[in-house]
């Protein structure tokens, strides 16, 4: 996008960004060139939606060189500012560039532009909101209503999922229920809708209250976060909703439930609906988690 520039230094003039060529690049400009990066949707469900680029990715020259000048607009152009967000650790430097708001992150070697829509999640601010870091961190940033003040738009937005089934007993009043595998923050919206195109059945009322003992009142653990999580794949007429699904090495119900609360700070989880999927013989149970108040 930018071949043969000369991106070797980069330095700020007011308002816009100088190459050594003599270009000059105001927002508008730097947005266009952020467009045209290889950006990719997060598989990551620990956060709200986003995307990302690393620049070791990068195949061309006009894509490094894009890299560059992004990278550099957010650490030193003055409508960037400074901010804790997502649960970041450390404070994080944020620019807005058309309907995108952009930051750099480094996990290791690998270094990354990040971008999300600004309009689907809570914003952060100059001041205020997000100008310091939570204490006692262990989860997502848009459970900690009580550190930010914000509503929690995104727990309202998702839910939790996880499958059940008796442990091939057969017998659902006799046998425990086993988890076989769970996906966290899945829009409640595609939820809706794939309930409503699938035609999932209702489970009687002794089945509920099985579940319902089964997964409400673990307390959760402190601190821990989710061990061993590897991806497996949908199963039957569930994987019409899209969800990323896991699975770890130790299923049983409190240890999923404390994964899934620690998605997003919650001390508890609540048994919302509980589904029969006909194709596979299991349960689905959508799960509640109660913003931190």
């Amino acid at each position: 996008m930018l071949p043969g520039e000369g991106m070797s230094t980069l330095r700020i003039e007011g308002e816009e960004v100088v190459l050594d060529s003599g270009r000059r690049l105001g927002l508008e400009e730097i947005g266009a060139v952020a467009a045209g990066l290889p950006w990719v949707k997060a598989n990551v469900f620990i956060m709200p939606p986003h995307e990302y680029v690393v620049d070791v990715k990068l195949q061309s020259e006009s894509e490094r060189e894009a890299f560059a000048v992004l990278r550099y607009s957010c650490a030193h152009h003055p409508a960037g500012w400074k901010a804790f967000f997502r649960a970041y650790r450390a404070r994080n430097r944020y620019l807005v560039l058309g309907s995108y708001r952009y930051w750099y992150t480094q996990i290791r070697a690998a270094r990354m532009m990040n971008r999300c829509d600004r309009s689907c999640e809570v914003e952060n601010t100059r001041s205020g909101d997000g100008v310091r870091a939570v204490r006692k961190w262990v989860g997502c940033a848009y459970a900690w209503k009580s550190e930010y003040g914000l509503e929690c738009e995104n727990v309202q937005r998702f839910c939790n999922l996880v499958v059940m089934d008796d442990g091939g007993l057969g017998v659902i009043r006799k046998a425990e229920l086993v988890v076989s595998r769970y996906a966290a923050m899945v829009p409640r919206e595609r939820f809706s809708e794939w309930r409503a195109g699938v035609g999932a059945q209702s489970v009687s009322v002794d089945v509920e209250e099985k579940v319902r003992r089964t997964v409400e009142g673990v307390e959760a653990i402190s601190g821990m976060a989710p061990s061993n999580s590897k991806h497996v794949p949908s199963t039957g007429v569930e994987a019409g909703l899209g969800a990323v699904w896991m699975r770890q090495k130790d299923m049983s119900v409190p240890r999923v439930a404390t994964d899934l609360r620690w998605f997003s700070g919650a001390p508890r989880i609540e048994v919302e609906i509980v589904l029969w999927l006909r194709t596979t013989g299991e349960y689905l149970v959508q799960l509640n988690v109660p913003p931190v108040v």
